[in-house]
């Protein structure tokens, strides 16, 4: 599932080209606008085979889609980008998001050098 944005289209893009290079199979493919019910597209999911869900978005919306999905009685792991990466998805996905993953930007000398400087 990506976002109808650059940024989503982007990430959608670069996940299925790796994706498929490694010998994954794209059984869905998604693509929404912010919005509250996710169930037509989930449903579609839900029957395609898929063993995985990849959200290409931000935080707000996998939350409620993550939601959505275990209503739907689809217990798949769900897995995106630094575009999920806030604590606010906790809050507003509860149980839900739990086991979520996301692939993020990562150095190791950040912690020293922009957020603790002077500590």
């Amino acid at each position: 599932m990506y976002v109808n944005n650059e940024f989503g289209y982007s990430l959608k893009r670069e996940f299925q080209q790796y994706f498929e290079a490694i010998g994954g199979t794209i059984t869905a493919q998604e693509r929404y606008l912010e919005k509250e019910d996710f169930s037509s597209e989930l449903k579609k999911i839900k029957t395609s085979g898929a063993e995985v869900i990849f959200i290409a978005g931000y935080y707000s919306e996998t939350a409620v889609i993550a939601k959505k999905a275990r209503e739907l009685g689809i217990d798949l792991p769900i897995v995106g980008t630094d575009g999920i990466s806030s604590k606010e998805i906790i809050h507003l996905g509860w149980n839900a998001v739990e086991g979520i993953l996301f692939a993020g930007l990562f150095h190791p000398d950040a912690f020293n050098t922009i957020c603790c400087t002077g500590l």
